[in-house]
């Protein structure tokens, strides 16, 4: 806001009307209304902030890597579940079986 306008508005009580303000941008008459900070704060927030998280979503642009598209899921599904069966040992479940003299369970 220019100072000549900022120093007549910050001078108006509420409701007041300014004598005719001179700026670089020309000639202003100021009614001062009552502020609402709630709106205020809403005001402010809807047009800052909604335009910043807008320009942040699309300066943040997903590429998808290429060697992601060529895994086959199935094969990270089989090699998790075989983590997942194995012990600290490096033993799997059939082969802890085995070992205590059991027979493996089919799968």
């Amino acid at each position: 806001m220019v100072e000549e306008f900022e120093s007549a508005a910050a001078a108006l009580g509420e409701g007041g009307v300014s004598e005719i303000v001179e700026s670089y941008y020309g000639y202003h008459i100021i009614l001062r209304k009552p502020l609402d900070e709630a709106k205020a704060v809403d005001a402010v927030r809807e047009t800052y902030f909604s335009g910043l998280l807008e320009s942040r979503i699309e300066d943040a642009a997903v590429e998808m890597n290429p060697a992601v598209e060529a895994l086959d899921l199935v094969d990270i599904y089989d090699a998790f579940s075989l983590l997942m069966d194995t012990d600290v040992d490096g033993d799997t479940a059939d082969d802890t079986a085995t070992e205590n003299g059991q027979e493996a369970a089919e799968s």
